[in-house]
Parts: C-alpha cells; structure tokens; sequence
C-alpha cells in the first residue's frame, strides 16, 4: 500500500512530534513531503489563547499571569521583551538546518522550503485567524507536489494530512482505508454539530484530500464570506460531500521554545522604568517572585512579596486573579486555609467567564481549602459555606484587598455570594472529593454526601465530573461503571495517561483484550519509560496474538526492571515462543515461580510454555 504523509506549516523547537511520526509509519512504503517555512515558529501572533500559551511558558510562569492580558494584541502588548526574546530565538535558525533537522528523521523527504514574507498571504481586514491563508497555503502546496508525483507514478492509496508539531501515534492504514472514501475523511476534531472541526490533522483517499487541500482558493477569493478558519473548513468540508470522523491516535502539540518563570522575571524586570511598566507590571513581578518562592518551599517569603504597599485603582482590582491564586497558594502552604479559599474564590470570580480550563489550578486551590473543613455537611450548603470563609479568620494584611476586590465584583458583576459560591462548588465539587477522599480522616461514609452533591449538581456540567464516576465505581466494585467513565473521558480528550492505563488494565480484568490493548498502546507511547506499563502491554500483545511485539514490551520492561520476576518470565516466554530458545538452553527462569499465577491470567499457556521449558532444562542435565 502507498502512503503519501503532507506535512506542512512551521517547525517549532522541538523536533519530538516528528519523531512521533517517524515511529507511526515505520514499516509504511511511505512518501513524505514537507511544505514548511525556512525558519521556525513559536506563537507570537494570531490568535492567542489559553492552550496556545502553555506551549510557549512553564507553569508556574503562565500561571502568574492576569487572564486580562490573554489575546495576542493584549499579550504583546503588555510583554514586548517576551515577544521579542521568542522572535530572536527564531531568527536564529538557519534555514539550511531546518532541512537538516527534517533529513535527519526523514531521510528520504521531499522538502519544499520557503521564506514566509515572500508572499503576501493575509486577509485583506484584520481577523483572529490571520495565519489561516499562510497555514492554507503550506497545506496546499504540499498536496499540489504529491498530485506531481501521483501524474508520474500513480494515485497514492492513502493520503495523510499534518503538522511538524503534532504527536501522531500510530497511522493505521487498515482503519483509514477500511473507514474513508471520497466522501469521508479523518480528521482531528469536531464539535457534535460537525460545524467548528480541527484544522491539525486529515487522513483519507487521495482524492478526498485534494477537496480537502483546495479550501486555499476559497479563502483567497471569496474573503468576504471568511467567517473562520474551524468554521470555514467544516463548511467547505460539508458543501464538497466530505463527511467526517475522529482519528483516534494522535496526541496534543510539541511545545514551542518554553519561557521560564525565572525568565520571565528577568523579561519583567527589564520593562520596569520603562514607559510600558504600570501597577500591573509591579504586581505581576510580585506575584511572579511569590510564585517562585513557593516553588522553593519558602512559603514566608511568599507572603512577604506579595504585600501590596499604596493604593491600587479599582480598574487594577479586575486584573489580580492570578495574585489572588499565588496567595491562595501561599496561604495553603502555611496551612490557612480559610484565607487560602477565599483567595482562591477571589480568583474564580475574575475567571469566571473564561474557559474552565484556564481556572483549573485555581478550583483545586479552593477545593483543597474545602478539604480540609471538618465538618463537610457545610460544603453542601452554600450559605454555610459562605458564612465560612467570609467571616472566618484571615489575614490582617491581606484584609482591605480582599474586601475591596470581593465589593468590586459585586459592584461590577452584580454577583450575589451565595449563588458565585454555590457555582464555585459545582465546578470544584470532583477536585473536592478527589483531596477529601485521600485525606487521613476521610473515610468511606464521605462519599455518599459528596455523590448527592454532585448529582445534585449534575455530572454533565463539568467533564471533571466524570472523575467522580470513576472515584465511586472504585469504591463501590462497580467495573462496567468504571470502564463507561473512563471510556468517555478518553472521547472526550481529558484523560491523562494514568487514567487510560487503568482503562487498559479494567478493560483486561473484563475480559475485553482488543480494546484494552488498543488503550494500553497508546498510554505507553506517551509514557514509555514505564516498566509496569510495558509489562502490561506485552501481556496484551500476547493475548492478541502480536507476539512479535509483545516481545519487544518484554524485553523493555525487563530492560527498565530486571529484578522484578514477572519481567524476566515474560521475557523468557516470549523467546520460547518465537522460537528463539531451544529446548534445554538455560534461559533466565530463575524468577521465583510465585509470579506465575498472575501473568498466566492474561498470557496464553503461559504457565504450559514456561513449565514444558523447565522440565526440558531438568531432562537436559
């Protein structure tokens, strides 16, 4: 079979997503052909949102930052020595190496290099998605040199569409096939109405592919009717008769070149006395300053930097979410919680109407404070949790802030507390039951108060809420449970890889091999250098009949813990069966034979292998 993989748009700093890919199509006949900018990127212009902004900071550094500054125009503008640090980290690429860098993955590449202000591809007016024609473009062109090779040798009989920076963990060219046609295609994502679909990935018959590739000329012609780029596609996408479908084995996006927080501060610092330093800049640096002490475990100097001297304008107070969280950080670090969950309260409601994503550390922050409330009858009760950490005890220093920003917002907001309260547990009430429940006081009958909450809340308001169902078929046995929550978190792209490891090993216990296999490769892919997890996979590669593989997990898993028996009777199982080990050879199945039991549950004959391989080792003495 003929596979043609596009890659097209910008090499970031890191070369691991292509490395992905290269691992994905081995044993492929594969042609590659790279359509990519002779410098590389980072995001410093274009839409600029929360998921784009973690893969430029670490996060402590991302996190000290106002949510008010988000938005490309904003951003930069308030941080030009960060912008311009990132854009000299680039220009300092030599495009000769960035055909060196793709050569040395793909050696045999079809790389077509260009300089990105050649031409002028942008929208005539400005717009969020102004790289969309650039992105467009690249996509194009690298479909318009395999439409050259296909009028010489041939359609291609599979056709993938990617980035250099997104993780591709496996390209199944029997489910492409089996699945696409001209009128079907993979892609990345899309919302339920299939109206707003990711513009990252495509996989599908040649043909399919040139539909999807020709939305360029659209763009450049019909401006006018340019709504954006997801919405665009979808539509481009649904008037050609393509329809579409979820590719199952990608991962997220390398990241770009990483700001520090410690670089961050010196970026800070050398605004400061400028004529762009403000009274945002000064608490921002604070809160940075404080950010890094915690991480340094020095709680009181946390404090000490995050006293605010002066009088600061109530149009300041809308821009101190992230202080508030440092401090409620802080405060969890010297164990007053009640200030530490108003703090975080505080920082909620400047989110609030930001994506959830963006408050996560945030709500953990004040579910940990409920955590640790004794009587946990009161987090049922709004009122009585407001009552709580409102008139509770605080700190003096800290008090005409706190009250300041909390009358702001309801000036402002026109908040009521108890209703931002009540809204505050539902987002919080997973993260409140997940520290609750491994608390040393916590105990089974916990749980029953916070499932009401949470039901009463209802599951479906928050994805974290899945989690729940996960925590209480844990505690209560109930597996097919498990599995449906863990399964929807997996669809629904928040499950972490911890999470599709249990999904692997409960779909196993379940008896259901192929589905656990399919989860369990995936998980290993992203966390390879664990011993356990190989282990499990070569389990589920022998269960499967992918015996080749699961030797290759055996000997991984042995490699990264040879002490541990299973490992080594894994490994000689697999040599017995692939044929490697000859009757009688002294193979190393000296483990004890204790683990025995449990690997033959999932291991065909396996006690049979090794136990016929022993007595051949006793009658050859």
């Amino acid at each position: 079979m003929r596979v043609c993989i596009c890659v097209s748009g910008q090499l970031r700093t890191s070369d691991e997503a292509l490395v992905s890919l290269r691992n994905a199509t081995a044993g492929l006949d594969a042609t590659f052909i790279f359509s990519v900018w002779d410098r590389i990127g980072a995001k410093v212009d274009g839409p600029l949102n929360i998921h784009q902004l973690v893969r430029l900071f670490e996060a402590p550094a991302i996190e000290t930052l106002p949510i008010g500054w988000f938005g490309a125009d904003k951003f930069w503008r308030r941080l030009p020595t960060v912008r311009d640090f990132l854009t000299e980290q680039m220009a300092s690429e030599n495009p000769d190496r960035i055909a060196t860098r793709i050569h040395k993955i793909f050696p045999d590449a079809i790389i077509d290099l260009e300089a990105p202000d050649l031409l002028s591809l942008d929208f005539d007016t400005e717009r969020d998605d102004k790289n969309s024609v650039r992105m467009l473009y690249k996509i194009w062109r690298a479909n318009e040199i395999k439409r050259k090779i296909e009028r010489q040798d041939g359609k291609f009989d599979c056709v993938i569409r990617t980035r250099p920076d997104l993780f591709v963990f496996k390209i199944d060219t029997d489910l492409i096939t089996s699945t696409c046609s001209d009128n079907k295609i993979f892609i990345c994502s899309f919302n339920e109405q299939k109206t707003f679909i990711g513009d990252s990935f495509a996989a599908g018959t040649s043909r399919a592919i040139d539909r999807y590739s020709s939305l360029f000329g659209a763009a450049i012609s019909s401006q006018s009717e340019w709504t954006h780029i997801h919405v665009n596609l979808a539509k481009h996408l649904s008037d050609a008769d393509i329809d579409i479908e979820r590719y199952p084995h990608l991962g997220l996006y390398a990241n770009d070149q990483m700001v520090t927080a410690t670089e961050l501060a010196a970026l800070l610092e050398k605004m400061r006395g400028t004529d762009d330093w403000s009274v945002q800049h000064e608490i921002t640096a604070r809160t940075l300053a404080a950010n890094l002490a915690i991480a340094g475990d020095d709680a009181e100097s946390a404090r000490r930097s995050l006293i605010i001297e002066g009088e600061i304008a109530d149009s300041d107070l809308d821009h101190l979410d992230a202080y508030f969280f440092v401090l409620a950080k802080t405060y969890e670090k010297l164990d007053e919680h009640v200030a530490s969950g108003l703090c975080a309260l505080l920082s909620i409601w400047l989110r609030h109407s930001s994506d959830i994503n963006i408050q996560g550390a945030t709500v953990s922050a004040f579910a940990h404070a409920c955590a640790r409330i004794a009587d946990w009858t009161v987090i049922e009760d709004p009122q009585r949790l407001a009552d709580y950490f409102l008139t509770g005890p605080r700190p003096v220093q800290s008090e005409r802030l706190l009250g300041r920003a909390l009358a702001r917002l309801q000036e402002k907001e026109g908040l009521e507390v108890i209703e931002t309260i009540a809204r505050t547990i539902s987002e919080a009430a997973s993260h409140i039951v997940f520290y609750g429940a491994y608390l040393e006081r916590a105990s089974d009958a916990t749980i029953p108060g916070l499932r009401r909450l949470a039901e009463t809340v209802g599951y479906d308001r928050h994805p974290e809420f899945l989690r729940l169902l996960v925590l209480f078929g844990g505690r209560t046995g109930d597996r097919d449970g498990t599995i449906e929550a863990l399964q929807s978190m997996v669809d629904g792209g928040i499950a972490s890889v911890h999470e599709r490891f249990r999904l692997a090993d409960l779909l196993k216990h379940a008896g259901r091999f192929e589905e656990a296999y399919r989860e369990q490769f995936i998980a290993v892919r992203e966390s390879p250098g664990h011993a356990g997890a190989n282990r499990q996979m070569a389990e589920l590669c022998f269960s499967v009949g992918e015996e080749i593989q699961g030797a290759e997990f055996a000997w991984t898993a042995y490699n990264l813990d040879p002490n541990e028996p299973s490992h080594r009777l894994l490994v000689c199982y697999a040599e017995i069966r692939l044929g490697r080990v000859t009757p009688g050879a002294n193979f190393p199945v000296d483990a004890p034979l204790a683990a025995l039991p449990h690997v033959a549950l999932w291991v065909p004959d396996f006690a049979g292998t090794i136990d016929r391989h022993v007595n051949s080792m006793t009658s050859a003495k």
